[in-house]
């Protein structure tokens, strides 16, 4: 830039003699920098009142020093990117609203931004927080403009991916108020790792082999720990110096190889990280969190635990444990006894875990004890465990001893698949658990197929609805075959009258078997049916009236006459047992659940009915 300064006298001659020094000034106080390219007075008499105006032109992008890091980047984690819009000696051009890109250079992994790496300059500037790196190893940015020159990073080395976290020294433990004690399990493994205890870019110690490592700040307070190298497992165990323990930062890119026992105990953990461990070889988990009574979130279920084997006791005592995890693959899990146990806010859906693994009939005692699951995901589990029965171990114990291994849950339309379970040949053993349908979101009455020419109609009555907010109609051509959804019917949200619904299958083939899906306004879901339809031979759906309902021990039919066979079955189509057909049907054999009663007459018309054993 070329600023144009007066300088003037600043001495009044006519008092001056001969011999006195002369004053200038040098009037520059009211140059200020370019606000929207207006022109400004400098306010100055001495220079009059010619204006002094300042006009910066953007030529080039640069990056803000350390906006990005140079090291230290973690894999999936935010760190800050600032960049400027200024001209050729680096004076920033506040009327800049440039559309700037952020694009990778150089690196093999993916840069990504939530908020998005294209964004408009506002007075020269745009700073992000929240830009990502993929991968370990270096890489390079550069920002990009159409119209200006283009900046680059340099290179940014994220090759030690470090696992961080922190610690507060004046917390109980074994150390004084202001050092921490470091801990691994060294039997079996190799160490050689490095710590920056400050985390602030100066690692401190190198090559560390043995198991235990003090360090004194000097002064008590928080610190977080930065750790790189062969760094095989953490263990905390309830020993030394685990309640000093705060968070975990960052996983980083260590390669563990145990998790066992790494945080047991660590009531005041809490995990920040956003990235994953590397689980690859880490073989075994159980204890890892056990009584980590802080922990809420974590991003867990990102975690890859397909070759863990041992998840005994890992979440237990976890009381504000509630990260969706139901994703995970368990296929690999032999032994998990305990994992859930006493986690009082957990309530996720495990029905599409596989455990297809588990090996002992005492691999999954007390699993769930006393944890938050609903009624909706306790159904979801046992079902789960029910399609998964063949690959199982029989005799599975989930617990024999007093409270019970289930103990305080409740299930509903999973009635019958415990029931199942339970008998031969598989023997399982339920214990503290209760039936409790009171909290199915609707109450259905009935639900029919009728074959109308070349179409079926569907209907179905609800006597009561809970925060019901819709219905798939999903329909399926065979008893083995998978349900597609092909309708949609809003529900009622909350009743308590009847309310009939009515969906017309324009496709249908032949044979034809139909549920609903009810889902509530959370989310939750709840299967009714199947319910069947040949129109080959069906033409028309009958009548069938049957009382009480709920019922204890016999239903009653009212027109047993024209009846040709009776069937019972579970809630979601599983064939129960035949019935001797006539007026009254003895139930006292079910267990106490929702059932359907299925019916056919003389002509091979089929109706069905939904009643309740209590």
């Amino acid at each position: 830039e070329t600023y144009k300064l007066r300088i003037y006298l600043n001495t009044d001659l006519s008092n001056c003699n001969e011999g006195d020094n002369l004053v200038f000034k040098l009037d520059y106080s009211n140059i200020t920098e370019d606000i929207n390219g207006s022109q400004f007075v400098s306010g100055s008499p001495e220079s009059g009142n010619t204006n002094v105006g300042i006009d910066i032109v953007a030529t080039k992008l640069v990056f803000e020093t350390n906006m990005p890091p140079s090291s230290n980047v973690g894999v999936n984690t935010n760190f800050n990117v600032t960049v400027h819009a200024v001209d050729d000696n680096g004076n920033i051009d506040l009327d800049a609203n440039h559309t700037v890109t952020l694009a990778l250079n150089s690196g093999g992994g993916t840069l990504s931004s939530a908020s998005g790496l294209t964004q408009n300059l506002s007075s020269g500037t745009y700073a992000w927080t929240d830009v990502q790196y993929s991968i370990s190893g270096t890489f390079e940015i550069e920002a990009q403009n159409g119209l200006l020159t283009n900046a680059l990073t340099g290179i940014i080395d994220t090759e030690f991916g470090s696992f961080k976290f922190t610690i507060k020294t004046d917390n109980p433990g074994v150390t004084n108020s202001t050092s921490f004690r470091l801990y691994v399990f060294t039997a079996g493994y190799t160490f050689n790792y490095d710590v920056d205890w400050e985390d602030d870019g100066i690692w401190d110690d190198f090559g560390i082999t043995t198991s235990t490592t003090d360090h004194d700040y000097g002064v008590a307070g928080t610190y977080t720990i930065a750790i790189r190298g062969t760094f095989p497992n953490i263990y905390f165990n309830t020993s030394n110096d685990y309640l000093k323990v705060l968070s975990v930062e960052q996983w980083g890119d260590i390669a563990w190889e145990s998790f066992t026992r790494a945080f047991y105990g660590c009531s005041n953990l809490v995990i920040n990280a956003t990235d994953a461990p590397d689980l690859t070889n880490a073989g075994d988990m159980s204890y890892i969190f056990t009584g980590c009574s802080s922990i809420t979130t974590g991003n867990f279920g990102a975690w890859d635990i397909s070759n863990i084997t041992g998840t005994t006791r890992a979440f237990q005592g976890c009381t504000n444990f509630n990260e969706d995890i139901s994703g995970w693959d368990f296929s690999s899990v032999q032994m998990s006894p305990y994992m859930f146990k006493d986690c009082s806010s957990f309530d996720q859906d495990l029905s599409g875990w596989d455990f297809s693994s588990i090996i002992f009939s005492s691999s999954l005692i007390e699993f769930v004890q006393n944890s938050g699951l609903s009624v909706t995901n306790y159904d979801n589990l046992i079902i789960g465990w029910y399609n998964q029965r063949a690959s199982m171990p029989l005799n599975l114990d989930l617990g024999s001893a007093a409270p019970g291994g289930v103990f305080d849950l409740h299930y509903c339309v999973a009635q019958p698949e415990r029931a199942a379970l339970i008998a031969a040949p598989y023997n399982w053993t339920f214990m503290g658990d209760t039936y409790d349908c009171s909290t199915l979101p609707i109450d259905l009455v009935k639900f029919d197929a009728f074959a109308e020419d070349s179409q079926v109609k569907l209907e179905w009555t609800t006597a009561s609805e809970l925060n019901s907010d819709y219905f798939i109609i999903e329909r399926s051509f065979s008893t083995d075959g998978d349900f597609e959804p092909i309708g949609f019917v809003d529900a009622a949200g909350n009743s308590n009258i009847k309310i009939d619904y009515t969906f017309i299958d324009k496709y249908p083939q032949d044979i034809n078997y139909y549920r609903l899906k009810q889902v509530d306004f959370n989310g939750e879901f709840t299967y009714y049916g199947p319910v069947f339809i040949d129109k080959s031979m069906n033409t028309n759906n009958f009548s069938l009236n049957i009382y009480p309902n709920p019922a204890q021990d016999i239903l009653h039919v009212n027109n047993s006459e024209n009846i040709l066979t009776i069937s019972i079955y579970s809630i979601d189509g599983r064939f129960i047992k035949n019935c001797a057909v006539g007026e009254k049907i003895d139930i006292s054999d079910l267990e106490m659940g929702s059932y359907i009663i299925k019916a056919t007459d003389e002509k091979m018309n089929q109706t069905t009915k939904y009643f309740i054993k209590q």
